[in-house]
């Protein structure tokens, strides 16, 4: 083929392959600094060998890499050893999951389906109570997808779609966020312990003083 995929058409022998057709492969699109990536159509054929396509635009995450990045190069860190503590859950996202684990890493990877998926849209998910659909809400949230209930109870359901928010599902799972979300509290309660006790010290070391 003119692109790199290959004819779709059927076999035709020792025939050349019609180009003129544009191409239904998948293609990869990335944002400028490369971090956000999406599939989309290939589209391009022998008359249009350089179809024009969305342009995807650097967000926030891709800022605030790029300031680590600087940050690592400035310290003389190597990125690929350098623990990644970023959450792209909210802390309703994580309590959740602490209470109900299973049930939400189910829903989960059910998103990560849906996430990856070119030709699903939404999901329609049976009624359920209103402690899971929030579960569903704020998941969305933080996919960047669209949430809405409809019905009445006790028949009351979500709807999941993808909107203009949506570029692809987090890195991380929620399960590995819970644990650097820990690590991130003992870390911080003990250096808010280190500073009490230093705080101590001087006072302590003051009183002598004054003796």
């Amino acid at each position: 083929m003119f692109c790199e995929h290959r004819c779709q058409n059927n076999c035709h022998g020792l025939t050349p392959c019609n180009e003129t057709g544009a191409c239904t492969g998948k293609t990869e699109i990335a944002c400028p600094c490369g971090i956000r990536k999406q599939e989309v159509r290939c589209l391009a054929s022998s008359t249009n060998p350089e179809p024009a396509r969305t342009e995807l635009k650097c967000d926030d995450e891709c800022l605030r890499q790029e300031r680590n990045r600087r940050l690592a190069a400035a310290l003389n860190i190597d990125p690929a050893t350098h623990t990644n503590d970023h959450v792209p859950y909210s802390d309703e996202t994580l309590a959740i999951f602490r209470e109900t684990p299973n049930w939400c890493e189910t829903q989960e990877r059910e998103f990560r389906v849906f996430s990856q998926s070119p030709s699903e849209i939404r999901i329609r998910y049976k009624p359920m109570p209103n402690n899971q659909r929030r579960f569903l809400h704020v998941l969305a949230e933080d996919y960047g997808l669209e949430s809405k209930s409809e019905d009445t109870e006790p028949y009351r359901y979500v709807l999941v779609y993808k909107g203009p928010r949506f570029v692809s599902a987090p890195s991380k799972t929620i399960a590995q966020c819970v644990k650097i979300r820990k690590a991130q509290e003992t870390a911080a309660a003990a250096a808010a312990i280190a500073s009490v006790s230093s705080s101590l010290l001087i006072a302590v070391g003051a009183a002598f003083l004054l003796l």
